[in-house]
């Protein structure tokens, strides 16, 4: 299990833009609890290439953990 985690953790490392989009994404949660069309707006406004981010995170490897259904 550790293994994996390291491995995950590698790859944030290379890619610090998820890392980023995580976090915004997370902080977004303490103004709309809900994945709703003003959330949507939200991550447009502080970080206009989130679907772009969102896509490598469904896309690779991270996304056995979560996927980032947003609509």
């Amino acid at each position: 299990m550790l293994e994996g985690l390291a491995c995950k953790s590698a790859r944030l490392e290379e890619e610090p833009h998820l890392v980023e989009y995580v976090v915004v994404h997370e902080l977004i949660h303490l103004l709309e609890r809900k994945h709703n069309e003003r959330f949507r707006a939200l991550l447009d406004q502080f970080m206009p290439n989130w679907r772009v981010y969102r896509e490598e995170l469904n896309g690779g490897e991270l996304a056995a953990y979560e996927s980032f259904d947003l609509g």
